[in-house]
């Protein structure tokens, strides 16, 4: 039987979608159906209930299913190990990451990867969308925070300090602004979460924390859009260091805080890619994430 075919299937029952999987794979969603439809005539039995609004597995596809995906995930394997044991790594690898993170800092070092490894094509999905990674076939999703599920590995990558910036003409126009405390009195960007509406924490070079009321009118649902609220002089934002390195060091904002920490949720935030739990890591995914490690280090920062 076509592996090809097999593998569509198990797509279209992660997806549960003709759609979703004809757009990851640049076919139409009639071909895929049809695909389905021939698979099904192959086997005698219907693998899928199919409604106008919905889709599912039927009994028969649910036993099949779960034969055939880890077949399939095996011969993958087989293949790697062979193909790639004493070869240039290759193939298509294919990221999931944050809109923000993504654009400020993994395509800066994609030229760079792309000249050390020719023969590895990248298929990024930039989103700020949950993605189910098995059905959408990805590699290696860079997430800020670790995947509970124990289909997965989340391998830490860097720490992710935020700070409280303002724009230089906003710090000078407001003096008395020295403190954290002093935040109470201004108006804020804020973004999405009861939490970060109501309060920034704050510790002090002696471990001390303590918890800032933050008020404000304008709300942002992006690190960038607050960003970018600060250099218009708008107030103080909240926004994480590697957003903002670049702004800094060319004086349009100013780090208003320097000796202390801050967050909104958790001192202990960072970036960790997130892989599929497996015996053989193929080579493509060994040598992206050692790149990373290597290019988004402290010292590479």
């Amino acid at each position: 039987m076509d592996t090809e075919l097999l593998s569509m299937f198990v797509d279209v029952a992660r997806q549960k979608s003709f759609a979703g999987v004809a757009r990851a794979s640049n076919r139409d969603p009639s071909a895929v159906s049809r695909s389905i439809a021939q698979l099904e005539k192959e086997l005698g039995t219907r693998l899928f209930e199919r409604s106008t609004r919905s889709m599912s597995l039927t009994e028969s596809g649910e036993h099949f299913l779960q034969r055939v995906e880890p077949l399939l995930e095996e011969m993958r394997r087989a293949v790697e190990d062979v193909t790639q044991a004493n070869a240039e790594p290759s193939g298509v690898l294919r990221i999931a990451a944050p809109i923000g993170f993504a654009h400020a800092r993994i395509m800066p070092l994609m030229s760079a990867f792309r000249s050390k490894y020719p023969k590895i094509a990248l298929d990024c999905v930039f989103t700020e969308e949950p993605l189910d990674l098995r059905a959408q076939r990805i590699d290696v999703a860079l997430r800020f925070e670790a995947e509970g599920n124990v289909q997965f590995e989340s391998t830490h990558l860097v720490h992710t300090p935020h700070l409280v910036v303002a724009s230089p003409r906003y710090a000078a126009e407001h003096p008395t602004l020295k403190a954290p405390t002093d935040l109470a009195k201004h108006s804020c960007m804020l973004f999405p979460g009861s939490n970060p509406r109501s309060e920034w924490v704050f510790k002090d070079s002696n471990g001390q924390i303590f918890s800032v009321p933050i008020k404000g009118d304008i709300t942002l649902s992006t690190c960038q859009a607050r960003m970018q609220a600060a250099c218009e002089s708008l107030g103080p934002a909240l926004v994480p260091l590697w957003l903002v390195q670049e702004v800094l060091a060319e004086g349009r904002l100013v780090n208003l805080f320097p000796s202390f920490e801050v967050t909104a949720t958790d001192f202990d935030v960072g970036v960790w890619a997130i892989t599929p739990k497996r015996e053989f890591v193929p080579a493509k995914v060994r040598v992206f994430l050692a790149y990373l490690h290597e290019q988004l280090s402290p010292k590479n920062a």
